[in-house]
């Protein structure tokens, strides 16, 4: 996977280690995860209880690469720092 700036290479496992904290701090169940030219298409299910009973509802973001790049750089500061760095909000995209 390269880089947004296309001049090097990004491991997957930093990446995905990356989205995996988006993940779940929006507490997504069954998850899909498919890359894409133009980055990362996360889609996922959201639970949540209400007065009325259970709803789920279906999200999807794109993480485009430039988001990539962001959430890397966030995930690196998080790991040396031991504190939160301000979350990238990717692409919502139309869920139902």
């Amino acid at each position: 996977m390269l880089n947004y700036s296309g001049s090097g290479r990004v491991d997957y496992e930093d990446v995905l280690r990356a989205i995996g904290h988006f993940i779940d701090e929006h507490s997504f169940k069954e998850v899909c995860i498919i890359e894409l030219e133009e980055g990362i298409l996360v889609r996922g299910l959201v639970y949540s209880a209400q007065r009325t009973g259970a709803r789920t509802i279906s999200e999807a973001y794109l993480f485009t690469n430039e988001d990539i790049d962001r959430i890397l750089e966030e995930a690196y500061k998080r790991r040396n720092s031991g504190k939160r760095a301000e979350a990238v909000q990717p692409t919502k995209m139309g869920g139902k």
